[in-house]
């Protein structure tokens, strides 16, 4: 049994450093699509990402599974979700790369915050002096007294809120409703708006390079997030969620070897201290995950839902 469990952790490691890998190409290859608009983007982002929520919702258990209690809940997650893809689309295509994933590890900190009046969850002197430390880490690679500060590196930070309430409320609905009903009408929802703006926004491939771009942007998506769910469940999130954090290597390998970006002394500093943060809200939430135990007749929450 124990040799079972290494096992399950060992893969488990194994599907999120791959899916954080695919996850870090795909933000390259936004960055390298910065001649296209946001929307045509995650126009295709979740034309490809209809195909994963279609496997999930066969293997549980076909179209039942996509009932729901809260509609306008879903609904809200939806628009969160259109907003904090289309803050971290333009992010990545106008910022460095290794800087805006730095900025983006803050969502942690928010979903710290947000889970109190959200669902009523309690936050000790620990985790908040964590929350305080992390959003100094962040202010370091703002860098808000800086003359050279541009307003374009706060739309992440504007993303990384977004995208931690956006998590906070799929918490709140794993409490309910099923993953692939959260999954399929966040998707359904971004769809949607992105059909909404393609006659206003569309713009042809002129070479087979943006057309292999795209493709590849689909489908190397669609891999890291099964990949990404896999991850989490075969291992614990505290065993999985550190290895999120291997993409900021990624951000600072590929942002020098593609367009010789290396962030200053405060990127690095600031970057260190937000990972830190989360790392230790992360194994806070292990400890008090190991602490409380469901009471007989009642079932745990599903922390590492989407």
């Amino acid at each position: 049994m124990v040799s079972a469990g290494r096992n399950d952790a060992l893969r488990g490691i194994a599907c999120i450093a791959f899916a954080v890998s695919s996850f870090a190409l795909t933000d390259a290859m936004v960055k390298a699509l910065a001649h296209w608009h946001p929307m045509q983007i995650i126009f295709v982002r979740t034309m490809f990402a209809a195909v994963m929520i279609a496997w999930l919702i066969r293997r549980d258990g076909g179209f039942a599974t996509l009932r729901v209690r809260s509609p306008r809940l879903h609904v809200l997650r939806g628009l969160v979700s259109i907003v904090t893809m289309l803050a971290f689309t333009y992010a990545f295509q106008t910022l460095p790369l290794a800087e805006v994933q730095a900025i983006g590890f803050a969502a942690p900190l928010v979903i710290t915050l947000l889970a109190v009046p959200m669902l009523g969850e309690r936050i000790g002197w620990r985790r908040l002096t964590a929350v305080v430390v992390g959003f100094a880490g962040v202010l370091l690679i703002v860098e808000p007294g800086s003359i050279s500060l541009q307003p374009a590196i706060l739309v992440p930070l504007f993303g990384a809120f977004t995208f931690g309430l956006g998590m906070v409320l799929a918490r709140k609905l794993s409490m309910t409703d099923s993953n692939a009903a959260i999954l399929f009408t966040v998707n359904a929802t971004a769809f949607l708006a992105s059909v909404g703006f393609l006659p206003f926004v569309w713009q042809t491939p002129e070479s087979a390079r943006d057309v292999l771009l795209m493709v590849a942007f689909g489908v190397i998506g669609t891999v890291g997030q099964f990949f990404q769910l896999q991850a989490y469940r075969l291992a614990p999130a505290g065993v999985v969620g550190p290895f999120q954090y291997v993409s900021i290597l990624w951000g600072l390998a590929l942002g020098w070897f593609l367009w010789g970006e290396w962030p200053t002394g405060g990127d690095l500093l600031g970057a260190a201290v937000v990972v830190a943060s989360g790392l230790y809200i992360l194994w806070r939430e292990t400890v008090r995950a190991r602490s409380v135990r469901p009471v007989a007749g009642t079932t745990a929450v599903d922390r590492s839902a989407p």
